[in-house]
């Protein structure tokens, strides 16, 4: 039973990091934004993210958010961090690492910096490391629902299950259709015996 639950977050885990690269992936194709996307402000994204009545309306609002999350005032800066989740993406996690630790010296603001740094450490099983770094995201960005659900599950990790019941709770106040956090809050639920949902 054990062995399922790891394996089955950690499928949900690695499902988030696809989605996210999809979204990079879409943004070095279509790098110009039109005007009126720029005036739409994350506050009102993350309305619209709070208030979706269906999931694919819930991701396209999620995808513009990541857009969001991944670009910084400096543009250098923006395409660094694509670099080092190409690198991620790779598995070559030394030169990730080294990319986002770069960053993170030049913009100790860039919260998505550190949500990236953090999935890396989460990926080679560093998790107080990872930790560490999603503590900062959420500082930078309390809003960060990618990073609260790795904070989830890395207790779930840990076999902490009410400390990650919490950090899935704070995910679906902010996003209330994903399907990830919802996944992760039925294992919970069982784990814990509780009706959670």
């Amino acid at each position: 039973m054990i062995l399922r639950t790891v394996i089955f977050f950690l499928l949900c885990f690695t499902l988030e990091i696809f989605h996210v690269l999809i979204v990079l992936a879409d943004d070095q194709t279509d790098s110009s934004i039109s005007e009126s996307s720029e005036i739409v402000t994350l506050d009102s994204l993350f309305a619209e993210l709070e208030q979706a009545e269906s999931l694919a309306e819930a991701e396209k609002v999620e995808q513009m958010i990541w857009k969001r999350w991944h670009k910084h005032k400096i543009p250098r800066i923006s395409q660094e961090l694509w670099l080092g989740t190409r690198y991620l993406q790779e598995k070559n996690f030394k030169k990730a690492l080294y990319v986002f630790d770069r960053i993170i010296e030049k913009a100790p603001a860039f919260s998505e910096a550190f949500n990236k740094r953090a999935t890396t450490y989460f990926l080679m099983k560093k998790y107080d490391k990872s930790l560490m770094d999603i503590k900062v995201t959420l500082t930078l960005e309390p809003r960060h629902f990618g990073a609260l659900s790795g904070m989830g599950l890395i207790f779930m990790k840990f076999g902490d299950y009410q400390r990650a019941l919490v950090a899935f709770t704070k995910v679906l106040r902010i996003y209330p259709l994903s399907s990830s956090a919802r996944a992760n809050m039925k294992v919970l639920e069982r784990e814990l015996n509780l009706k959670v949902l």
